[in-house]
């Protein structure tokens, strides 16, 4: 069984815009899934998206003569200073490039307003025809698979789903079966890469952001992640990598290479 692949951008940090398309579709993956322009982060020296930027009509060439597709775009932090206007732009920006999903995270501290530019951002999603998911991790305010399936019930909105990041999902303390308690259809979204396993905090935060395992190199139940996946939705790789030797296309290549080879013998 072959399952579509994402190449999700910290995998290969610092690539433009046009290029991280070409990368995937170099390595065969068919969908990338980058980050908005709207928030900058000095250490992560992301694919930003702005319309009307040169390197984002460029990119926007490019899926066109390749065939990849933007998956999930990723970048909508809903902290304090959430630029929300911005976000709204994005979100045209994201369904006119034609993304099929666009990624949040709650890490304001006030949880209501979170809660608010959630549904909020929801609303355009939904009035831009795509969808939104939440991703939930240790380092938001949404820790837990549990919190998070609390949060979207709440949400109540029908183009509103759960983005499942395996690292995530076992620092949280959950497992794969987990995921069966998961209502059908709500899953659409997920991150494959691997680990040493649960870790401490500090550790698990520079992991996350800047070097993870190739699957099946480390020890996070990766075969059990990718068989309790619907089979329906786009299994993103993010497997940012702290390895000079490996330019990226060199990382891009590995991580379809070791992804696609983890899809086999979960299929067998």
């Amino acid at each position: 069984m072959t399952r579509p692949l994402a190449l999700d951008q910290l995998t290969v940090i610092g690539a433009d815009p046009a290029e991280l398309v070409d990368l995937a579709a170099a390595a065969g993956f068919a969908a990338i899934s980058p980050w908005l322009a709207a928030v900058r982060y000095d250490a992560l020296p992301a694919t930003h998206l702005r319309a009307g930027d040169p390197d984002t009509v460029a990119m926007a060439r490019r899926l066109k003569e390749t065939g990849v597709v933007i998956n999930q775009a990723d970048g909508f932090a809903l902290g304090d200073e959430a630029p929300m206007d911005a976000y709204r732009d994005g979100v045209a920006l994201m369904a006119e490039m034609g993304a099929r999903n666009i990624v949040a995270l709650h890490f304001d501290s006030d949880m209501e307003r979170g809660f608010d530019r959630f549904c909020q951002l929801g609303q355009w999603a939904q009035a831009a025809g795509i969808g939104i998911v939440l991703e939930f991790t240790p380092l938001s305010r949404i820790a837990t698979l549990d919190e998070a399936l609390a949060f979207l019930d709440r949400a109540g909105s029908g183009n509103a789903g759960l983005l499942v990041d395996l690292l995530h999902l076992a620092q949280s303390g959950g497992t794969p079966d987990d995921l069966a308690r998961v209502p059908p259809g709500l899953i659409r979204g997920a991150q494959l890469c691997d680990a040493p396993g649960i870790v401490d905090f500090e550790t698990y935060a520079h992991n996350a952001v800047m070097h993870r395992l190739w699957p099946g190199e480390g020890a996070l139940p990766v075969t059990d992640f990718i068989r309790a996946l619907p089979d329906d939705i786009i299994i993103g790789v993010e497997i940012p990598r702290d390895e000079p030797a490996l330019d990226r296309s060199g990382r891009a290549a590995r991580a379809f290479e070791m992804s696609a080879g983890a899809i086999r013998v979960a299929s067998a």
